[in-house]
């Protein structure tokens, strides 16, 4: 086993012979691994709502305990959280202050263009010019201290003025996000995509 999501599996897997089909699939199928604390001895998994919750409480938890203690030769207290719950949990992204877009020092006309980031720079420019229509969206990669953060700051400033209504009521936005908001934001629409069909 290399992940909780490998010994879910046998959970499941162990479940599924002591209980019917439909029952399995009805109740057992749809609950995911979320975490496995050792420490305190709690799994913790998600289910696709309280309703669900409330049944495996009611009828499957002391399967649930069995299975656990079989594969970990351990006692485990099952903790089961909605998707909002979980959502709820994570910590927020810091929001960029809003002083970043007026700084003088992340624009354009003081980024130091050099061979090693010259297409970087021409790629930020072709955006903050002609938003949505060159490179959209576009990636920035890079170790830290490179510039990353100052061409982003650059687009907005430069999209700021040259926009006829108020920023906030433009049809394009920008949005610069840190990879951690974006994995995560792919990461949870991708799992629950199927909660909603």
């Amino acid at each position: 086993m290399n992940s909780f999501g490998d010994a879910w599996e046998l959970v499941c897997s162990y479940c599924k012979t002591k209980i019917t089909d439909v029952a399995y699939n009805t109740w057992i199928v749809r609950i995911k691994p979320l975490e496995l604390d050792f420490d305190a001895n709690t799994a913790y998994l998600i289910v696709p709502n309280d309703f669900h919750r409330q049944t495996i409480t009611r009828c499957y938890i002391p399967l649930l305990n069995e299975a656990f203690e079989a594969i970990f030769d351990n006692k485990f207290q099952i903790a089961l959280k909605t998707p909002d719950e979980v959502e709820q949990a994570m910590p927020a992204e810091p929001k960029p202050a809003e002083e970043t877009v007026n700084n003088y020092e992340y624009t354009f006309d003081t980024f130091i263009v050099g061979s090693s980031n010259n297409f970087a720079h021409a790629a930020c420019m072709a955006v903050a010019t002609n938003p949505s229509n060159a490179y959209n969206p576009l990636f920035l990669y890079g170790n830290s201290g490179l510039g990353k953060t100052h061409l982003l700051t650059a687009i907005r400033a430069w999209a700021r003025p040259t926009c006829s209504l108020p920023f906030k009521t433009r049809s394009k936005r920008i949005i610069p996000t840190k990879p951690s908001a974006t994995s995560r934001s792919t990461i949870l629409s991708t799992r629950w995509s199927s909660r909603s069909k």
